[in-house]
């Protein structure tokens, strides 16, 4: 998942990403276009650009960034859940083995 400052339309993936961290990113905003070697780690380059120059759109990656945040919790709590239920499983199939062979 890309942090959420990249999946909100403000910067355009234009190339990469490099070892699986680096890109090349351009503001869809600004004209003309600017171009940013972003880091899919550490993205505060890309926050001051947006605090300066598009301040009005920083809500928008607030609540990106907690719809982004939910989903995780939802799919670790489902992990858990699948994780459970294959232990259930896993200890009623051994209960029943040790059935039949008694």
């Amino acid at each position: 998942m890309l942090p959420a400052i990249l999946e909100c339309g403000i910067f355009k993936i234009t190339a990469g990403p490099f070892n699986r961290v680096k890109l090349m990113v351009e503001c869809m905003l600004c004209s003309p276009k600017r171009a940013f070697v972003a880091n899919t780690k550490h993205t505060s380059s890309l926050h001051k650009h947006v605090r300066n120059f598009h301040p009005e759109l920083l809500q928008k990656i607030k609540d990106k960034k907690n719809e982004q945040s939910l989903e995780r919790r939802a799919q670790r709590n489902e992990q858990r859940r699948k994780s459970q239920r294959n232990a259930v499983e896993e200890d009623e199939e051994e209960e029943d083995e040790v059935e039949l062979e008694e």
